[in-house]
């Protein structure tokens, strides 16, 4: 999103049909986290998601603000499953000891996207592709 913030860069992927990746990078407090719900909700009706995963590996720091307006947004995705990749120890730690982490338990907080993207496609696509 340039010209919104400098240090912030939203990038998405549509990889099939059902699964919506998010990338988002920088500090996230509560006025960028207004523009990423902002940014993600017409990709959401757009695409329609069974998962959305949000690479947080290029986010540095976590608010409580935005974590608080991540754990709204989760309770909002109606139907869409919503896991996080790629969080700094941190991160991660924040999220684990947050509301959010006992919703969306330790099976939807990945270690990067490429494990994410491995767990959506299941170990058949998994071990076709390794073929």
């Amino acid at each position: 999103m340039p010209g919104v913030f400098s240090n912030y860069r939203k990038e998405w992927l549509r990889l099939d049909v059902g699964l919506l990746l998010i990338r988002i990078e920088g500090r996230m407090f509560f006025a960028n986290a207004q523009q990423v719900a902002q940014k993600t909700r017409p990709l959401l009706e757009q695409f329609q998601p069974s998962v959305v995963v949000l690479d947080l590996s290029g986010v540095i720091d976590l608010e409580y603000s935005a974590l608080k307006m991540l754990t709204e947004s989760e309770k909002r995705a109606r139907g869409t499953s919503v896991w996080l990749s790629g969080l700094n120890t941190k991160v991660l730690q924040m999220i684990r000891r947050s509301p959010l982490g006992s919703t969306l338990g330790s099976e939807a907080l990945l270690f990067n996207l490429e494990m994410a993207v491995k767990k959506y496609l299941g170990p058949a696509a998994v071990a076709g592709a390794l073929k």
